[in-house]
């Protein structure tokens, strides 16, 4: 598997330098690497989320792997350092274009693969430049509001609407969410807005992640 993912990367270096590959495909794999990761959540000053409580004080590392999965697909497998524990399988995210269009969808996944893995939701709109910006709409409650050691163990509000934009930057990216948290009845119940910011490392600090996964994937 390692020498398959270095093979992938030498062709895609390759490609990059005689500027075959197209500019959306250069900011998926922009993606990839090893990061240090910050999470603000602002939502009503009782369920935000940047303090101690939650542990998001501080940055996360996290490494990123690509797998190409198909002739226009690639997965981006996150995996999480927790203090000096091993590297855990934390989500992944699957981005496919849709033939014969300039768009692309992403899949975010939750959960480790196969047993217990989940769909959180999926996503179609173009890259623009090194901007994608997409209306996901309705989905699923988010782990920062499904109880400890996340965050908040929430039962006022039941599913989220949700938008999110990711800008790839020369240290990194951004993912900002544009969220609207809905009761089952259609009522609003608060906005949040999120921004994650994925600081590039030095790709030896994730050395055990880049050994460990990705692994066993479809």
């Amino acid at each position: 598997m390692r020498c398959g993912r270095m093979g992938l990367i030498l062709a895609l270096a390759h490609a990059l330098a005689s500027g075959a590959v197209p500019n959306d495909l250069q900011e998926i794999q922009k993606l990839a690497g090893c990061f240090e990761v910050s999470y603000r959540f602002v939502e009503d000053g009782s369920h935000d989320l940047f303090s101690e409580r939650p542990g998001l004080s501080k940055p996360t590392k996290e490494w990123i792997g690509l797998e190409k999965t198909g002739e226009n697909s690639f997965l981006l497998h996150h995996a999480l350092f927790v203090g000096s524990e091993p590297p855990i399988s934390h989500w992944r995210e699957i981005w496919s274009q849709q033939s014969n269009t300039d768009t692309w969808t992403q899949e975010v996944w939750g959960g480790p693969p196969g047993l217990g893995s989940e769909l959180r939701y999926r996503c179609t709109a173009p890259w623009s430049g090194n901007r994608w910006e997409c209306h996901a709409g309705r989905a699923g409650k988010p782990l920062r509001d499904a109880g400890p050691p996340f965050g908040h163990d929430r039962s006022d509000y039941d599913w989220m609407d949700r938008r999110n934009v990711i800008l790839v930057t020369p240290n990194g990216w951004v993912q900002n969410e544009h969220n609207r948290k809905m009761k089952s009845s259609g009522e609003l119940v608060s906005h949040e807005l999120g921004w994650i910011t994925y600081t590039r490392i030095a790709e030896q600090q994730c050395e055990a992640a880049s050994k460990q996964f990705p692994k066993n994937l479809p």
